[in-house]
């Protein structure tokens, strides 16, 4: 089953042992990443300690997750999903479209084992 992120069709199955596996893995590069570490942008741009925290916390918070993407999904996914220009909004957009796509890979299979699944009511009915 293809996972579609953003227009991007990624060979990938939440349903997969190995891909789970990978993206288990994967997830653990961003452990420790805080997204309250970033604070309010418009504080960094006042004081230029506070800016050179705040955008080394981000290019440390954008090199994870392109590191995250590639490993999970596969080399050049960073690239492909973000581009050249990687950005705190393109990131949050991926993670929505990710756990949107989890959700579509988890529904399509309940829906399967729906159509095997015997409804007892019906069949008590039916004696």
């Amino acid at each position: 089953m293809a996972l579609n992120i953003n227009g991007v069709e990624l060979d990938f199955d939440f349903t997969n042992p190995d891909d789970l596996i990978r993206y288990r893995a994967a997830m653990e590069r961003l452990e420790g990443v805080d997204m309250e570490a970033l604070g309010d942008s418009s504080d960094a741009l006042d004081d230029a300690e506070a800016f050179t925290a705040y955008v080394t916390t981000l290019k440390d918070m954008l090199g994870r997750f392109s590191a995250f993407l590639d490993e999970a999904f596969g080399e050049g996914t960073a690239t492909k999903l973000i581009g050249n220009k990687p950005s705190l909004r393109k990131i949050t957009e991926i993670q929505d479209a990710i756990n949107t796509g989890a959700d579509a890979q988890n529904q399509a299979l309940e829906a399967h084992y729906a159509k095997y699944t015997p409804n007892r009511a019906s069949r008590r009915d039916v004696k």
